[in-house]
């Protein structure tokens, strides 16, 4: 396997968990198994970029694969970069000469008219090259001669002619700074909740709120509020598990707020329905690293759906080009 980036071999039976694996043999305890169901999160990995429950896989079924866990975030003190670039890609359809040369008068345009962006919106429009604002990323994550290039660079300055083994680009510095792992616990919460449907004659409301809250005000835990549920009400409630707090309904978050552990919320007035709900557990350190993977996550699901964007558009463009040439 290929754990955060470095190769690891190691002898185990054939019915070792990756969970297991992970903590055990390479001491990589980021990684928890926190229940018995495999629904809590705490053992999620990345493999090959997906997210996968650890502690369902088997080590011996994701060979050769790249995992990248907790320990694999560990980027505190790195420095990044967030950088604008034109890049033009060589081809069969013209000489690497030639496109060097083009590039090297872009660049001359853009030192004397200062507009590095107006430029490069315009080549990314023609299809003649690929522009694009690139967000922070750390050093790992860059070209080795593009980094070699901005190392030394200062904010706003344009760098030379950046070649590489595909192309070459024109970089613009944008900013550097000292990567911090972002504080996220506060954004997830450990719930369950109770829901009932509304009452059909709107001024028994106040009767039956009253009612929800006698049978709901005694529940000591999750797992009780969660057999009643079953039920109770309309059935639907049940043990959410962790969840990002931005995922939840608006009046679940205010109410969450003022709610301790273990203490159930009094009944919430909904549009779909009457709501009690509970957080069932605060771990700082588990809520941390469940707000990290998500957050990684969804960078994954951004930076694809960009990548898809530039694609689609340069495919347009060069299809445009055809037409016109034609």
């Amino acid at each position: 396997l290929e754990v955060n980036g470095k190769k690891v071999a190691r002898d185990v039976p054939d019915n070792t968990l990756l969970s297991t694996f992970l903590r055990e043999h390479l001491n990589l305890t980021g990684t928890h198994v926190g229940c018995d169901t495999s629904q809590c999160g705490a053992c999620v990995v990345h493999v090959d970029g997906e997210s996968l429950k650890s502690c369902t896989t088997l080590a011996a079924d994701i060979a050769d694969s790249k995992v990248t866990t907790i320990e694999g975030l560990a980027n505190n003190g790195k420095m990044e970069y967030k950088f604008s670039e034109i890049s033009f890609n060589f081809s069969n359809l013209s000489k690497k000469e030639d496109i060097i040369l083009i590039a090297k008068q872009i660049r001359k345009k853009i030192i004397e008219e200062k507009n590095f962006e107006v430029i490069g919106k315009r080549i990314q429009e023609n299809g003649t090259g690929v522009y694009k604002n690139n967000n922070w990323k750390l050093t790992s994550k860059i070209n080795k001669d593009i980094y070699l290039e901005i190392d030394n660079m200062e904010k706003d300055e344009i760098s030379e002619l950046v070649v590489t083994n595909t192309g070459v680009s024109i970089i613009k510095i944008d900013g550097k700074r000292e990567f911090k792992i972002p504080e996220l616990s506060h954004t997830v919460s450990d719930i369950a909740f109770i829901s009932t449907d509304l009452p059909i004659n709107k001024n028994k409301i106040d009767l039956f709120i009253e009612d929800i809250k006698n049978k709901t005000k005694n529940i000591k835990s999750c797992d009780e509020m969660t057999e009643l549920s079953k039920i109770y009400g309309n059935k639907r409630g049940k043990y959410l598990g962790k969840i990002l707090l931005k995922n939840l309904p608006k009046y679940f978050i205010e109410e969450l707020k003022n709610l301790n552990v273990n203490q159930p919320s009094k009944p919430i007035v909904a549009d779909d329905g009457i709501y009690v709900t509970m957080i069932c557990n605060y771990n700082k350190d588990l809520n941390q690293e469940y707000a990290l993977k998500e957050m990684i996550k969804d960078n994954i699901r951004n930076r694809s759906t960009t990548i898809l964007k530039e694609r689609y558009l340069l495919d347009l463009n060069r299809k445009a080009l055809i037409d016109v040439r034609i």
